[in-house]
């Protein structure tokens, strides 16, 4: 099997690997059913847009997010105080979820906030450009743009890796482009 079916079943499994069937706060549920004028109501009334479900850790974008509410997702990036960088239990992001889903939409709104972290890496050390780089639908500019929002410590981390994966799939200026990144992090 290559290195990209099997790092791309471990995302799988990072991501889907709890149960989503306990009990969560009400302005989890409006976002999960896609109920913007609730989700509206309960932050005019001062709900904490932050709160998240007891079990799996997540908040409201996260489960709009899963459960496709992309209006909802939207919303929250866009006109709310979410925090963006939020982890859940597993350890995903807002924007590693968005890039299971390939939720282009998401990814871009997401991309678009000054504060986004683009190397956040979940529990099995996956990170945003792991789900660009093994996804079908991205570009080389695209690819360039996010490694621009990351520091020098995430290539010295997660740089080789990504540099194999990027060579794989045949983006040899993006890999050439880290493996600089590494040079530079090393002298």
């Amino acid at each position: 099997m290559k290195f990209t079916q099997n790092f791309y079943f471990l995302i799988f499994a990072s991501i889907t690997s709890y149960a989503m069937h306990a009990p969560k706060p009400a302005i989890i549920s409006a976002a999960e059913i896609g109920d913007l004028p609730t989700l509206q109501n309960f932050l005019a009334r001062g709900v904490d847009v932050n709160t998240v479900d007891q079990q799996h850790q997540a908040n409201a974008l996260f489960w709009a997010l899963e459960r496709g509410q992309t209006n909802i997702a939207d919303y929250l990036i866009n006109h709310t105080n979410i925090n963006v960088n939020a982890r859940n239990g597993l350890g995903n992001s807002a924007l590693l979820l968005a890039g299971f889903k390939h939720s282009q939409t998401i990814i871009n709104a997401l991309l678009a906030k000054n504060d986004i972290d683009v190397t956040i890496a979940n529990k099995m050390g996956c990170t945003f450009l792991d789900f660009e780089l093994v996804g079908d639908d991205t570009t080389t500019e695209k690819l360039k743009k996010i490694l621009e929002k990351a520091n020098s410590d995430f290539f010295y981390e997660h740089g080789p890796r990504l540099a194999a994966l990027a060579k794989e799939k045949g983006y040899h200026e993006v890999a050439q482009e880290i493996e600089n990144k590494i040079k530079i992090k090393l002298v």
